[in-house]
């Protein structure tokens, strides 16, 4: 008789556990989650390997990624000699611009933004600023002028899209994305493996960059064309 109790029991406990259904989250309860995932995008620090093929220019080597709000900046390094005294093969800093400097070569290109693209980001301001949340059953999607932002079941960024400028963000851990791939007009050009996050307080003058006063400087019509000059 206690069997048939305990089994009784047993089965109205599980039964009223698998009618109850999960709370549906307002917008601004996601918008609250998102937020809290993408703490690490304001302003950080990442190390790892990209491998870059841009025009006729291919590249896999070291690089450091660094964000301070809307500024992103990347470094690409060659390994040395055994690994030793890396020097920088490129510099991109994403500003009001796009630019890509290639000190070897001493040449600096410049893609302006157009009206119609408008790189920004400071992605927590775009959120901030979005009043409704297109909701599927597998993703969450933000779109603020030409900005497009979608996060998974846990609210990770899993895509940012600037009209034919792509990121995709994926291998997740602790909230964290350790591979990007970046393409331009559905065509892959990059990707970045990431080995190590870190937070540290970066200064301004990280986000300029030492040009020097004989660079030639060629200015590559706008960010939509970055693959196409």
């Amino acid at each position: 008789m206690k069997k048939i109790i305990l089994i009784f029991l047993i089965f109205s406990i599980t039964s009223c556990s698998i009618l109850i259904k999960p709370k549906k989250l307002t917008d601004n309860e996601i918008k609250e989650k998102i937020l809290a995932n993408l703490s690490y995008f304001k302003n950080c620090k990442a190390s790892g390997i990209i491998n870059l093929s841009l025009k006729n220019f291919e590249l896999k080597s070291n690089s450091l990624l660094r964000k301070k709000n809307k500024k992103l900046r990347i470094d690409i390094f060659s390994s040395g000699l055994l690994g030793l005294s890396p020097s920088p093969q490129a510099q991109i800093l994403f500003d009001d611009s796009l630019n890509i400097f290639l000190p070897a070569k001493s040449i600096l290109y410049v893609f302006k933004q157009d009206n119609k693209v408008n790189l920004n980001f400071d992605l927590q301001q775009i959120i901030k600023e979005y009043k409704n949340i297109e909701k599927t059953k597998t993703t969450c999607i933000i779109s603020l002028h030409n900005t497009k932002l979608v996060f998974d079941k846990k609210f990770n960024l899993i895509l940012i899209q600037y009209e034919k400028l792509k990121i995709i963000l994926n291998n997740y851990r602790n909230n964290l994305p350790y591979i990007l791939h970046i393409f331009q007009d559905e065509k892959e050009f990059a990707n970045l493996i990431i080995d190590n996050w870190s937070f540290p307080e970066l200064k301004d003058k990280i986000f300029r960059l030492n040009i020097p006063e004989d660079v030639e400087i060629i200015q590559s019509g706008n960010i939509r064309n970055i693959n196409k000059e």
